[in-house]
């Protein structure tokens, strides 16, 4: 599960990004 989570997270991110441009905290990290 751990492993799933990670390599989904900078998808999830990368989502994200594109979904809200305007810079928001996850952008930080």
């Amino acid at each position: 599960n751990i492993k799933f989570i990670m390599s989904a997270y900078p998808k999830i991110l990368r989502i994200a990004v594109s979904a809200y441009p305007y810079p928001y905290p996850y952008r930080t990290r």
